[in-house]
Parts: C-alpha cells; structure tokens; sequence
C-alpha cells in the first residue's frame, strides 16, 4: 500500500481532529475505502444505495471514517461485510454505530511475518495491573490486562501457535512481575508429566507442582474453590467490593493475583459430570472479583468443551486456525468464521476478540523452546514465596506432580499469621 498519501495527510491534518468529507478526494486511502465499500455494499452502483462518507480522521497507524448510511442499512450486512473489506484494503476493521453516524476504524499498519519475544516487549509496556502482550496487527502493539478481562480462552488446531501463545505469557508474566505479586498454578493435561509445562518448573511463581493428570486436576480446582471463598472473606470483611480496592486500602499486606493455565482444558471438561461442570461454570463466573485469572487452553474447541456458559465469562479470546467453519463459530461466536479462514502455512496468526466488537487479526509473539528454558533457567534462582505470604522463603525446584503424590500435599489453608490478624481485627473467625 503507498503511505505517501497518509503521510501527507497526517502533515496537513493534525492526528485527533477530523477532515470535512469535501476533503476526501484528495486522499488516496479514504478514496479506496469508497471505492471498495460502494462495490461490496451494492454491486449495481446505484447512487441512493450507497453509504456516504461525511468524515475521517488519520491515526498513527490507523484511519477513523464516518459513514452516513442509506435507509434500511442493518448492522448485520455491516458485520457480513468486515471480512471482506479487510481484505481488500489488507487492514483490521472495526465498526460501531454513535450520533447517527457508522464509524469505521481501519488499521493500515503492516503487519510483520514473525515477532519476536525480545523485539515486542522492547516497547513500553502500557500501564495496568498484570499485562501481557498479544502480538501485532494492523493497529500495532496490541496487550491486555488480565485485571481487566478477567479469564481468557485460547484455541487452535495443532500447530497453530497456540502453545507459542501461553509460553510467551507465562515467561513475560513471570520476568516482569514477582513471587509477591502474582503467583501461577500451571496443569498441563497433554499427557503423563506435562510435556510441554515441565520447562516451568523452576519458575518460583508456582503455588504448587505443575500438575499433569485429571484427578490432580480436579483436586486443584477444589483447593482453588477454597482459596477463592478465602480471599473474598478478606475482601468483604474489610469493607471492599474486589481485589483492587483491598490492596489500596492495605498496602502493607496486598493479596497477589493468581493466573491459572490450563492447557487442553477438553480433557478436564469432558471428564467432569453434569453436576462438575456446573460447579466449575460457577467457579469461573465467581472468581473475577478475587484476583485469580483463568486461561483456558485447547486444540479440540467443539461445543461440548467450550460450553456457552464458560466461553461468556472469557473476557477475551485469542483463536488461531482451526479445522472449519463451525469450530470458528463456536470459539468466536455466531456467523465468525475469521478462524478458519486463516492462512494454513502460518503459525502465530490468529484472531484476537476482546470485548464487544473488537476483532483484530494479530501476529503471535514468537518464543522458542530453548529461549523459554534459559529464561527459566534464570528465574528458577530467585526464592519461592507461599501463595499469601510476603515473606522471603526457600530457594528450591517444585516438579511434575502427579495424583498419588497431590495426597500429600493436603488441603490446608493458605492462611497465614499475617492474615489471621488482619480478619481478628476485622471481627472475623477464620475457623472452618
């Protein structure tokens, strides 16, 4: 695509304020918006038929263009209509409808082949309370926070980039943030000693073993119930509404967030019962308020494992190719079929969908296996912190956990002197 015209533009316009639509001619990029729009919205052309262009505005790495719609225009024909003028104009589409005016956001920026780890996180990292970068699309840089998703849900046939995806999450999460803020609970149901978590091992972030069969599982999702009702007595017993507002009001003794990874969460759905799996729903539902973070993780996204009820507590969704039309609607809801369209020869390209009307093709971080280790590696030196405990502990390597070793571990609260007081002072018993 020539930038020379947006460039020209972006000097004659200043960024952030808009062009009368009596402008637009001199422009290339909003020119062919039209052109391309006219022909898909009505092939015959007719004048009357055709959306009008009353307004854009040129960003860094995107154009925002106003459209006065003809009567009768649906916003269903909008949606049909995104992919293909994506295509087109080989940009990111957004739209949304405000002030009687359709807005169109289109990202122009060109999108790498490959991103590496070291090159994407040499930028800024946005401000929040646990971010984690996506990849690159046509708008630049895209990231998220997990304070404000709150769970996540990636999914994508073998090969695709998914595993790429949660092992560039778990190492940023864990260079950038400490033991004290966030802690990680790792399951990795892809066979006997998860294969593909056990390189974490070292990390002192982990709450537990990295667990590698269903019955563990289960165990850990149980813990995990009662480490949620622990810390929402925390947060309601001092007067506070959510995680965030708990650690502003005790600075001294802040409550760390908690991401839970599950990788191939079909194997654990399917082998719940009909009573387990409502219980796990609500566990999802629950424990957005409390500061633990789920993503979930699996190459087979059919119906039966990703029921309706999980996929709308998933704040976000990162979905990479998958095998058909149906399984892309499944993972990014009705009449999106962007995930089985993607290209079959490049992992890491996937479709990133947060929120209401936000789709973004992304090009995924780049982590490679032996990268991840030495990254590990010097991790795995730091001390290893208890769940909700700040204080300094042992240097030492938690590893695969399998079901008859769980046994040992117990179910005993992670309470902590420290926190004890803070619920007596509250008036508050912490006995079970």
């Amino acid at each position: 695509m020539d930038l020379a015209p947006i460039v020209a533009l972006a000097v004659a316009i200043p960024p952030g304020s808009f062009a009368s639509y009596k402008a637009w001619r001199r422009v290339s990029f909003p020119r062919r918006a039209t052109r391309t729009l006219s022909k898909l919205w009505d092939p015959t052309q007719k004048r009357d038929e055709q959306p009008k262009l009353r307004a854009f505005r040129p960003g860094v790495h995107t154009w925002t263009l106003a459209w006065k719609m003809p009567t009768g225009a649906s916003t269903e024909k909008w949606q049909g209509l995104i992919d293909d003028i994506g295509e087109d104009l080989n940009c990111s589409v957004v739209v949304w409808y405000d002030g009687g005016k359709t807005w169109m956001r289109l990202g122009v920026k060109r999108m790498p082949k490959r991103v590496t780890y070291a090159e994407f996180y040499r930028a800024k990292r946005p401000a929040g309370q646990l971010v984690v970068g996506v990849g690159e699309s046509h708008e630049g840089k895209i990231w998220f926070d997990f304070a404000e998703l709150p769970h996540l849900l990636v999914a994508g046939m073998n090969n695709s980039g998914k595993s790429r995806a949660l092992a560039q999450m778990i190492v940023f999460i864990a260079e950038t943030y400490s033991p004290q803020q966030v802690r990680m609970l790792l399951i990795d149901l892809k066979g006997k000693g998860a294969p593909e978590f056990s390189r974490y091992a070292g990390l002192p972030h982990l709450d537990a073993p990295i667990i590698g069969d269903l019955e563990s599982c289960k165990k850990a999702l149980a813990q995990l119930e009662s480490e949620m009702n622990e810390r929402y007595l925390f947060i309601t017993a001092s007067g506070c509404t959510d995680l965030n507002e708990y650690n502003q009001r005790h600075p001294e003794a802040p409550l760390p967030r908690k991401l839970v990874v599950v990788d191939e969460s079909a194997d654990l759905i399917q082998a719940l019962t009909q009573a387990e799996q409502k219980a796990f729903e609500r566990l999802v539902r629950e424990l957005r308020g409390c500061g633990v973070h789920l993503v979930l993780a699996t190459q087979r996204p059919d119906a039966n494992v990703v029921p309706g009820q999980i996929r709308n507590n998933m704040g976000a969704i990162l979905g990479f190719r998958v095998g058909n039309r149906t399984t892309s609607e499944v993972v990014l809801g009705d009449s999106h079929a962007a995930a089985a369209s993607l290209p079959p020869h490049q992992p890491g390209l996937g479709i990133w969908q947060y929120g209401k009307g936000l789709e973004l093709r992304v090009r995924g971080i780049f982590l490679s296996p032996a990268e991840a280790e030495e990254r590990v590696r010097l991790l795995s030196r730091l001390p290893v912190f208890s769940s909700l405990s700040p204080q300094r502990g042992e240097e030492r390597e938690l590893p695969v956990l399998e079901a008859p070793e769980l046994a040992a571990v117990g179910d005993s609260s992670p309470l902590t002197a420290a926190w004890h007081n803070v619920l007596a002072r509250a008036g508050v018993s912490t006995r079970w």
